[in-house]
């Protein structure tokens, strides 16, 4: 059997590439949300054992310090909207992301139903062939037969 050979291959891989392209790229979006994710939680953890050392200390102490903490606060609440910013402006780019690898998604598998549908076409073309083929040389076969038999 002559191999199957789909004139649109080529389109088909270079759709399953730019689907798994935007796929690692959603991916790598994920890790980015998720790195933010534990930054914010970090900054939020210092302030709170900052805050909780301060109570420790002796009152003199920690009216002396408290005017600083105040600042390192409001620093660290700057820090944590800066960092929230990034990581809705980095959700958004996932999303947008996974919406662009279920379109392609579908563009591939529409793609791979059209190659599956032009090979069974062609399996039957091909079956389709050989009886022919077949039928004639039985053919053939009965025609020689008769004329031999007549003879």
């Amino acid at each position: 059997m002559k191999r199957f050979r789909w004139r649109l291959q080529a389109v088909l891989d270079v759709a399953a590439m730019r689907e798994q392209s935007a796929r690692l790229e959603m991916f790598r979006l994920a890790a980015q949300a998720t790195s933010l994710r534990q930054g914010i939680l970090a900054v939020q953890q210092e302030v709170r054992d900052a805050f909780a050392e301060l109570a420790k200390r002796e009152l003199p102490e920690r009216l002396s310090n408290h005017q600083v903490m105040l600042t390192c606060a409001e620093t660290a609440r700057q820090e944590i909207q800066k960092l929230e910013r990034n990581l809705a402006q980095v959700r958004k780019q996932r999303d947008e992301t996974l919406a662009k690898v279920v379109a392609l998604r579908s563009r591939r598998k529409t793609l791979e139903q059209l190659r599956e549908e032009a090979q069974r076409k062609y399996i039957q073309e091909y079956e389709a062939l050989e009886q022919k083929q077949m039928d004639d040389l039985a053919n053939v076969r009965s025609a020689r037969q008769s004329m031999g038999a007549r003879a």
